[in-house]
């Protein structure tokens, strides 16, 4: 047990501070100013993991107290008792640092995209329950903690919380239960029950960021297109989804391919009333663009969006980005939720000869560490 003063903020979560000997010691749920006491939990040669004991002397700075009454102990939110400008900040300042750890040079234009609304953005949870409780595991453990609102869910999600837990209570056990708005015309809820993750669909979780990401992407990637339009652009959207980030784009290419394991049903791409020139295609990105280099399908010129999952491009890297030399790609989006995945692709990228042309950094995940970060990069 030691008590220390906190310094500084990480952009994994945790308050950062300096035991007597000098180790760095990250404590969750503690910010800049605070003095606290706390307990040594895991240790490392360089840095130690500690468990906050308890607040003996609060930063001036701290939101107290936090919005929401299980703050802490659901395993959701890290940072309800940080400002937003400081997790804004803190988030930057992440992104920055790691791309300086892998030794990339900044690029002269870097966008910032800070949430506009930081409460009621979540346009999906899973939550847990069993009979007369609902809500959210513990962190690191299946300990259930009872809700009966959560601050960043949609208020849609909210309103129809007491039913979800009405219908819940009738399951004689332990139920898991995906909640998701859809961004139609008139928002809906859908529910799933018991489903293995992501049945419903990926989809971005916060509608209003997403517009914001979405309207860069087709900033960066339209203007040299539309002026080749003559040339047969192509735009492959890899691991598109239902298509997100390129149903917007149909009328500035001559042909997008959207490709990903999970794409939308025959039905859920009817009513999208995409043209002929869209293709969704059900697939591994690697095994699709394997089969596109064997069929020597050669475009004057193509455009990527490249959206892996959280590991990033990983071991896949170096056959993606050889498919994409041969498809005549020379200019390709990354768009990463995970810093440190997002920025080795993207160090990757420039030992093969590729420019980073600019960066962007959005937040889709007000009260939580997580940004998204994106980058256009050139041949």
């Amino acid at each position: 047990m030691i008590e220390v003063q906190v310094k500084d903020l990480s952009r994994g979560g945790a308050g950062v501070s300096k035991d007597p000997g000098g180790r760095v010691v990250f404590i969750p749920y503690t910010m800049p100013g605070d003095v606290v006491s706390v307990e040594i939990v895991q240790e490392n040669k360089h840095y130690a993991q500690g468990e906050l004991i308890e607040i003996l002397k609060p930063s001036p700075d701290r939101v107290s107290p936090p919005p929401c009454p299980v703050f802490g102990k659901c395993g959701g939110c890290e940072w309800q008792h940080v400002p937003y400008s400081l997790q804004w900040e803190t988030k930057v300042k992440g992104v920055m640092h790691a791309l300086k750890r892998v030794n990339v040079a900044l690029p002269l234009i870097i966008e910032e995209f800070p949430a506009q609304k930081v409460w009621e953005y979540r346009n999906r949870i899973q939550l847990r329950g069993f009979r007369d409780q609902i809500g959210f595991y513990t962190s690191k453990s299946h300990d259930l903690v009872s809700i009966d609102k959560c601050f960043i869910a949609h208020p849609l999600i909210n309103f129809n919380l007491c039913k979800i837990k009405a219908d819940g209570s009738k399951l004689e056990k332990f139920y898991k239960v995906e909640v998701t708005v859809t961004n139609t015309q008139q928002e809906v809820l859908q529910t799933i029950w018991n489903a293995p993750h992501g049945a419903l669909g990926f989809r971005q979780i916060n509608f209003e960021q997403n517009e914001k990401l979405k309207h860069w992407i087709a900033e960066n990637l339209t203007p040299n297109n539309v002026r080749s339009l003559k040339h047969n652009v192509v735009l492959y959207d890899l691991y598109g989804g239902n298509g997100n980030l390129s149903l917007d784009l149909i009328s500035n290419f001559k042909q997008i391919y959207c490709v990903d394991t999970h794409i939308p049903s025959e039905e859920e791409i009817e009513t999208l009333c995409v043209s002929g020139n869209y293709q969704f295609c059900k697939s591994s990105v690697l095994s699709w663009l394997i089969r596109q280099r064997k069929k020597n399908m050669l475009s004057a010129h193509g455009s990527a969006i490249l959206d892996p999952p959280r590991e990033g491009l990983g071991s896949e890297f170096r056959e993606i980005v050889l498919a994409l030399d041969e498809l005549k790609v020379n200019e390709v989006i990354i768009v990463g939720c995970d810093v440190d995945a997002f920025v080795r692709d993207i160090s990757k990228f420039i030992k093969r000869d590729w420019k980073l042309k600019k960066i962007a950094i959005f937040d889709f995940f007000p009260q939580t560490h997580h940004v998204e970060s994106v980058a256009l990069m050139e041949k």
